[in-house]
């Protein structure tokens, strides 16, 4: 990664974006937007040039993950892409601060409290104030670049935990909004049933430790996360989301690189 390139994402993410979402401040965020945005995105028409987007892997969740650079990624959403059965495999957490624009469709983010046995007691004296918590069981997991075909490889069982989803602050973000998940709170992301979007998502903050997954109560071992196929392209569902996202970003630089001009 540039410096140049460094430097403008730093900018506009560590210092000033979370301050324009917690002030409110409108013209700032945009103004973050499109400077980071710009320079994401000619990033990105270089990737797509060298057809690299192809090597992107399917991800259980609904997406295809092509990495741009140890900190910037590009997520291909589709609902034909999940995979995952389980209850609450869904839901994990971050080894980083997450900041994601959206260049096309919309995403819902479901935040999820995840307490421990002992929590668990505590909130049943109190009489289960804010919603019912179900029983699951924390996994720590190994990042995806280096998990391997197979059930989910080098995941480490941390014992039964109870989950709920959050009341009242799941949201959906919409095309040209940019939405900020903080290390390590439990989440699960999801494009709308209907439709496909596309996400280009920066990392930063890295902490030393393994993410964190939920998987079904009582079991013993755990859903893969990582989708692998012999090739991407011979697999339908993930053909057919290539070429839709190829088309979509195609318009995103002729709309975006040719009429924005950030300062």
């Amino acid at each position: 990664m540039s410096e140049r390139f460094r430097d403008t994402l730093t900018s506009a993410y560590n210092d000033g974006v979370p301050s324009a979402i917690v002030h409110g401040s409108a013209e700032r965020m945009l103004q973050l937007n499109r400077a980071w945005v710009h320079t994401s995105a000619a990033l990105l028409r270089q990737f797509m040039d060298r057809g690299s987007i192809k090597s992107a892997r399917h991800h259980g969740l609904g997406m295809l993950q092509a990495e741009l650079t140890d900190e910037l990624r590009v997520h291909i959403w589709d609902p034909a892409l999940v995979t995952m059965t389980e209850p609450f495999r869904n839901v994990h957490d971050h080894r980083f601060d997450l900041y994601s624009f959206i260049v096309v469709g919309s995403i819902e983010d479901h935040p999820y409290d995840v307490i421990t046995r002992g929590e668990m007691r505590g909130e049943m004296l109190r009489g289960m104030t804010g919603g019912t918590y179900n029983p699951c069981v924390m996994w720590e997991v190994l990042h995806a670049k280096i998990q391997t075909p197979g059930s989910e490889s080098g995941a480490k069982n941390l014992g039964p935990h109870y989950a709920r989803q959050m009341k009242n602050v799941s949201k959906s973000y919409h095309q040209g909004e940019t939405y900020f998940i903080p290390r390590r709170r439990f989440h699960t992301t999801k494009p709308p049933s209907t439709g496909r979007a596309i996400t280009l998502v920066y990392r930063t903050n890295f902490d030393a430790e393994n993410a964190r997954v939920l998987g079904a109560a009582g079991s013993e071992t755990l859903e893969s996360g990582i989708v692998h196929h012999d090739a991407l392209l011979t697999h339908k569902p993930c053909a057919e989301a290539l070429k839709w996202a190829e088309g979509e970003l195609q318009k995103f630089f002729e709309e975006f690189l040719v009429k924005e001009d950030p300062q």
